[in-house]
């Protein structure tokens, strides 16, 4: 199983964030690779991740009722593409949990048979 926490934040969002986050968060903490990078989508580093789980196996053998892949997002505005990244490497199910905010923030991708 692989969970992570990765950057997520899209430059344009970044360029919105709370002064309290900005200022004592390093930028390569919240937005994935250069914030001025052409992928506005925020999810570079989680596509990445579901091509390396796949890479490592946890997109194929036996079905389990575990996630095999945990990444946390930004928001409904994420689910959609990090959805397609687990299903392009072999993840065939996924389910989105919210936070206590009732935003979605977390998205699983299982191997089922």
């Amino acid at each position: 199983m692989v969970v992570a926490n990765p950057p997520y934040v899209t430059p344009n969002e970044y360029a919105e964030l709370d002064p309290d986050v900005k200022d004592w968060e390093d930028v390569r903490a919240l937005v994935p690779g250069d914030p001025m990078d052409v992928d506005q989508s925020g999810l570079s580093f989680v596509v990445r991740l579901a091509q390396l789980a796949r890479e490592l196996g946890l997109a194929d053998g036996e079905s389990t009722n575990l996630p095999r892949l945990v990444v946390e997002i930004g928001g409904a505005h994420q689910v959609n593409g990090a959805r397609q990244a687990m299903h392009d490497n072999g993840f065939n199910l996924t389910e989105v949990w919210k936070d206590m905010a009732g935003i979605d923030r977390v998205v699983l991708g299982y191997h089922k048979t």
